[in-house]
């Protein structure tokens, strides 16, 4: 294997060790709600660094600049942050959750996209291929999201444990399928900011945020 494709692979390797157990000291009932907290903001900090050590040290950074100059894919993003404005303030009259849109894209959607699509995608692509590496991207994702389950295993009992994995898998291969699409994070980050989006409209099936809204 070559120098390039090693740096890039143990980099990987690294950040995903971090991501994961932060995220599960975030969630884990044992923790202080100190350290949950801080494990939180860790592994969404994470993120941002992982794209900048990814720009800097190896050849992905190509990738990375080509997905944040998709001129589209960013007019599409603005297009629909504006549209959740407006409909969450038709829906939520004197709301601030206005702030909550630009939250939770800054923390929770660019925190999925930079690491399980645009990072873990662009890498495992170098080294094995496209669609095999939008598959990897789903396992892990829902490897993740699956922690919660073996935190908080009452949460989801019996056949909702196995219902659980479905849905993340089903969504991690959507959305990377999105991405193998567009290469691009702005549309990826639309869909997922979408999602998170739905729970807060009062006319919205609370099905529908439980089956395709992360934890």
């Amino acid at each position: 294997m070559e120098t390039g494709n090693v740096r890039k692979l143990l980099l990987f390797a690294l950040f995903q060790f971090l991501v994961f157990i932060f995220y599960y000291f975030n969630v884990s009932p044992y923790s202080t709600i100190e350290v949950s907290m801080f494990s939180f903001y860790a592994y969404v900090f994470i993120a941002w660094v992982e794209i900048l050590g990814f720009y800097l040290l190896t050849d992905i950074r190509y990738d990375i600049l080509k997905n944040f100059k998709n001129v589209k894919g960013f007019i599409v993003l603005i297009t629909v942050i504006a549209l959740w404005a407006y409909a969450i303030e038709i829906s939520i009259p004197g709301s601030n959750n206005i702030p909550y849109i630009f939250t939770t894209l800054f923390t929770l959607v660019c925190f999925q996209e930079f690491n399980f699509r645009l990072i873990t995608i662009e890498v495992l692509d170098k080294l094995t291929s496209i669609g095999v590496s939008a598959i990897i991207s789903s396992f892990l994702y829902t490897g993740f999201f699956s922690i919660y389950l073996f935190t908080f295993l009452g949460g989801y009992p019996g056949n909702y444990s196995f219902l659980f994995i479905l849905d993340e898998f089903s969504m991690g291969l959507v959305i990377s399928a999105v991405y193998v699409a567009t290469r691009s994070v702005y549309y990826t980050s639309s869909i997922t900011l979408s999602l998170y989006m739905l729970g807060l409209l009062p006319i919205t099936p609370a099905v529908i945020s439980y089956i395709f809204v992360p934890v």
